[in-house]
């Protein structure tokens, strides 16, 4: 099964909730008989902006409208590109990469301190002691090791390798394709 990213945008309703297309209006068969929230977790969730919410806007994201990112399978994706084209866009991987490191992981850092275990190694330090093998590894942020680690979220691909998600260009592709053939034939009447 091939994989698309789908950007939403996710408004509000009056009572100030938010107001996702109503992705259960897909065929049942799309949804694989799950409801569309059950659904779209299978595939891993939500990817969302932490750039902005419906409270701020920039150039990307106006006020009152705040971004997620699914990733999906391709009749999924084509399905709401079609039913919501002001809300759905379809990402390639590079557009989703740019994204992602601009949008989402922007203000992480690169190597996350697990502070109880630095601790535990400083306290050696203050009073003398020799680092063993095992605080050596842990400082460094390359080892599995508890202590210091490099965010591998930090990164779009770090991310993708640790969802175990692959997605398909060419599926984006012709989902697109498919999508801009569509509005054309709207727009021409």
């Amino acid at each position: 099964m091939e994989l698309v990213a789908i950007k939403v945008r996710i408004g509000l309703d009056h009572k100030g909730h938010h107001r996702y297309p109503a992705f259960n209006a897909l065929p049942s068969g799309v949804r694989e008989g799950l409801d569309w929230s059950r659904f779209v977790d299978k595939y891993g969730g939500w990817i969302y902006d932490r750039k902005t919410g419906h409270k701020q806007a920039d150039a990307e994201s106006p006020a009152g409208y705040w971004f997620g990112v699914i990733i999906v399978p391709e009749l999924f994706a084509a399905e709401s590109a079609d039913l919501w084209p002001d809300d759905i866009t379809v990402l390639s991987q590079s557009e989703l990469s740019d994204w992602y490191e601009s949008r989402v992981s922007h203000d992480q850092p690169e190597i996350v301190d697990d502070v109880e275990i630095l601790q535990a190694i400083a306290a050696k330090v203050q009073i003398g002691l020799t680092l063993d093998d095992d605080d050596q590894r842990a400082l460094d942020p390359d080892d599995e090791r508890r202590g210091r680690r490099r965010n591998t979220d930090k990164r779009f691909d770090g991310m993708m390798q640790k969802r175990g998600t692959v997605i398909s260009e060419a599926a984006a592709n012709r989902v697109k394709q498919k999508h801009q053939q569509a509005e054309s034939r709207r727009d021409r009447g």
